[in-house]
């Protein structure tokens, strides 16, 4: 009875593991492309803004 016992808990270990090890590497894949993106967010403000302060700039070269 206790030997049965304690299989059953070993194989429930075992199964909890293994769906957490595949949660833990679906959630890092998460961070990676979420990463990703943000890092290209940030490239995209960067440009934008670079756009914006040449054109302010030219703006106020024409005006003054």
């Amino acid at each position: 009875m206790l030997s049965f016992q304690m299989i059953k808990v070993q194989g429930h270990g075992a199964e909890h593991s293994i769906s957490y090890w595949f949660w833990k590497l679906k959630k890092s894949k998460m961070v990676k492309v979420k990463s990703r993106m943000e890092t290209r967010a940030m490239r995209m403000k960067e440009k934008t803004q670079v756009i914006e302060n040449k054109i302010i700039h030219f703006f106020f070269r024409e005006l003054f």
